[in-house]
């Protein structure tokens, strides 16, 4: 989701959380660094970040505020890629479009509020079920859920680190760069583009 639907990754939206709360935007690398894949799988929280840059740096800000912060500037930064969106809907006519996300749980709220993953089904979040990409389970429970076989599936990410694993469950992969040179390789794979 992030760098495909969402117009930004991680990095550059710590960096300006970072620059919100004028902390340095080290902590935050390193703590999502250290902490990448239980935030990954929900074992620990945004709270929990807000709390330890409290703690850190003194802040007499409440955590609920510091929240406040990171939410505003999340979605201040991080825009939905309308050309993205209104690919899916096309997609949507003639095939079924599920999401396999990495994701904080705070993030998850965010984008529940925004009503982004109503435009997918199933939506697997890796916060939601403890797995995250590239864990071939999370690959696995997405192509359950949707009801298919990996081989009539195409994954799209920005992270060609992840196709290994859904290749090896039969999944044709598209690296995205952008919506343009996506319905370019969607339509080099015989897809339809309603």
């Amino acid at each position: 989701m992030g760098g495909v639907i969402l117009t930004k990754s991680i990095e550059p939206i710590l960096t300006e959380i970072a620059q919100e709360l004028k902390i340095p935007v080290d902590f935050l690398m390193q703590f999502r660094k250290a902490h990448k894949e239980e935030l990954w799988d929900g074992k620990l929280s945004v709270s929990d970040i807000a709390l330890a840059v409290k703690k850190e740096f003194s802040l007499s800000l409440a955590v609920d505020e510091i929240l406040a912060v990171w939410e505003k500037t999340y979605l201040k930064i991080n825009a939905l890629d309308k050309g993205a969106l209104d690919l899916v809907k096309k997609l949507k006519k003639n095939y079924k479009v599920a999401l396999i996300s990495n994701l904080w749980d705070f993030h998850v709220q965010i984008n529940r509020k925004r009503k982004l993953y109503d435009y997918f089904d199933p939506c697997v979040l890796s916060c939601k079920i403890g797995i995250h990409k590239p864990q071939k389970e999370i690959f696995e429970l997405a192509i359950k859920k949707a009801k298919v076989k990996g081989e009539e599936c195409v994954f799209i990410d920005d992270r060609a680190e992840y196709f290994s694993v859904a290749q090896s469950l039969g999944m044709k992969t598209i690296e995205f760069k952008n919506v343009k040179k996506l319905v370019v390789d969607l339509k080099a794979l015989g897809v339809v583009i309603g």
